[in-house]
């Protein structure tokens, strides 16, 4: 195994965890290592299909609601027959894991591999790529033609599409895109992974604008445009009354936490409008954030989860802002200097009165044309993944072939 560990970019595996401890205070970095310790030490896979034959294995570590829904759309389009799924897969209930304390023995020169100089930092990404490692075994015992990696820019799913190419190259790779990725050339920031730490020989995209942010920095990849089958779970404008933007409530979907500067300016703005207005104000937050900072600060604002009717949705870059638009909802977006998808300008705002003035005239939403996001959606978007997956098996069937 160390041999093939050699041949892989294990720099594009720990980016993301070497990211999150770079950014760590100092003080703390000692505490988040012994925590990634105790969690490597006492993690056991909950997964009893590992000897199960399939033609397309899921694999998702990203653990949420809305990435599970999404996978389960697109899986949909294949039989389920041919489907097996590799997801929320950990548990700590069963112990110290005597396999990992082996394999920590066993894998030690993975350490040297890493090219990090902090000691301390060092052993917490060796940790963290024995425990990929792992996962890594329990993959490889079993068989399935395509391999169809949720998010290949996570350090376990990047680990396992790398490794795959040398364990099983007949095996066909693919990702799922499960957001909107913006080119960030020029921003530090973890979330150029998203495009830049791509390895999957296939890329499935919502729409153009991603076909060509991946085109860009891998010419050789086989990208697919494929839609998304359901968005947030909005039903579309058509679906509602018709009614003037004015008697709409308002909907704030917000950023990561990075552009939480954005976020309180936007709900601050908002604030003022819905009270002229005479509107409610609810509020979708991004996983990441600190709920309390602005609820804190606006108690009047309404938490949502679940969108079941229609708001005039208000945000900066989150990836449902643009979904909503696709949709036809009454859409708005606060302009900043941070790197964003091209948004419509009529539809931007700077200031409180700018945004009262595009509300109030804006009259009757329109179905949105704004394809190079998401171009196909329901099941136009489920046909085109049926069509990609099975083009993907026959490769990998035809590769056995050969």
């Amino acid at each position: 195994m160390f041999d093939f560990l050699k041949k892989i970019d294990l720099d594009k595996v720990v980016q993301p965890d070497l990211f999150a401890l770079k950014n760590t205070d100092k003080h703390l970095l000692p505490q988040v290592i012994d925590r990634w310790h105790k969690e490597v030490f006492y993690s056991h896979i909950d997964f009893k299909n590992t000897s199960e034959t399939c033609e397309f294995l899921f694999f998702r570590s990203l653990v949420r609601e809305d990435y599970e829904l999404l996978e389960n759309d697109i899986a949909s389009s294949v039989n389920d027959s041919n489907c097996v799924f590799f997801s929320n897969y950990k548990t700590n209930l069963k112990g110290l894991n005597l396999d990992i304390v082996r394999l920590i023995t066993q894998c030690r020169e993975i350490v040297y591999l890493i090219n990090e100089k902090d000691p301390l930092i060092r052993n917490g990404l060796y940790l963290r790529v024995v425990w990929y490692v792992y996962v890594l075994q329990k993959i490889s015992e079993m068989e399935f033609k395509v391999f169809v990696a949720f998010a290949d820019m996570q350090p376990i799913e990047n680990l396992i599409v790398q490794m795959l190419h040398l364990l099983k190259p007949d095996v066909q790779t693919v990702t799922l895109q499960h957001g909107l990725y913006i080119d960030y050339s020029g921003y530090e920031t973890v979330n150029e992974v998203n495009y830049k730490n791509h390895v999957a020989k296939h890329f499935l995209a919502w729409g153009i604008e991603t076909k060509e942010l991946i085109n860009k920095y891998h010419k050789d990849s086989s990208i697919f445009i494929c839609g998304k089958p359901s968005i947030a779970g909005l039903p579309s404008v058509s679906e509602f009354q018709t009614r003037n933007n004015a008697k709409t409530d308002i909907l704030i979907v917000t950023d990561q936490k990075i552009f939480q500067a954005q976020n309180e300016e936007l709900a601050d703005i908002v604030a003022i409008v819905a009270e002229k207005l005479g509107l409610n104000v609810y509020i979708r937050f991004h996983p990441s954030n600190n709920k309390n900072i602005i609820l804190n600060k606006h108690p009047n604002f309404k938490e949502l989860k679940r969108i079941n009717r229609r708001y005039i949705v208000i945000g900066h870059t989150s990836s449902l802002l643009y979904e909503a638009h696709t949709l036809g909802y009454s859409t708005f977006r606060i302009k900043s200097n941070v790197h964003h998808i091209q948004f419509p300008s009529n539809l931007e705002f700077e200031s409180c009165e700018e945004l009262i003035f595009k509300i109030t005239n804006f009259n009757e939403p329109k179905l949105s044309d704004s394809v190079r996001y998401i171009s196909f959606v329901g099941s136009a978007s489920v046909f085109e993944y049926r069509n990609a997956l099975n083009t993907i098996l026959s490769l990998a069937i035809n590769s056995k072939d050969i």
